[in-house]
């Protein structure tokens, strides 16, 4: 059984809950991400799922619009 992998990464740009759920139903399609909790107040996405690919979660936040921040 694989390691679950859990991180929390800071993304700025989200307003809305609508903001919050474009970034959760694209990141979910990720492989290998099986959860994501997006928060617009405090700028932050926990992710968790295995194998998580931080280089892929970067291109789609930054390809939605928002800012993937390091």
């Amino acid at each position: 059984m694989e390691k679950v992998e859990e991180m929390t990464v800071n993304v700025t740009g989200m307003t809305c809950s609508h903001c919050e759920a474009n970034v959760k139903r694209n990141l979910e399609a990720l492989k290998g991400i099986t959860n994501v909790v997006a928060d617009n107040k405090s700028s932050t996405v926990k992710i968790s799922g295995t194998k998580i690919d931080l280089a892929k979660v970067k291109e789609t936040v930054n390809g939605l619009g928002y800012s993937f921040v390091e």
